[in-house]
């Protein structure tokens, strides 16, 4: 099967906190997403747009960004992995 190759990054917000991009490879467009729910709606919305492929999401480095910011962003990720199951 074919792959919708997402990519995805951990970034800091200028006041504290993190948030998560979203790109879609194929149009270059980002969403913004403020939390994890918000990032997995944004995967399903484009797997949706493209049923036929499967969902293939690129990490890239995240190193200047805080440890803590990413541990959080792992066990939320995690949660509603396990959640969604």
């Amino acid at each position: 099967m074919e792959k919708l190759p997402l990519i995805a990054q951990i970034k800091e917000k200028d006041i504290g906190g993190w948030y998560l991009t979203l790109t879609n490879h194929f149009t270059q467009k980002t969403f913004e997403c403020p939390d994890v729910e918000d990032f997995n709606e944004k995967m399903e919305l484009l797997a949706s747009l493209y049923p036929e492929l499967e969902v293939s999401v690129e990490w890239l480095d995240s190193s200047h960004v805080r440890a803590e910011y990413i541990n959080e962003v792992r066990q939320q990720l995690l949660a509603f992995d396990a959640k969604s199951k």
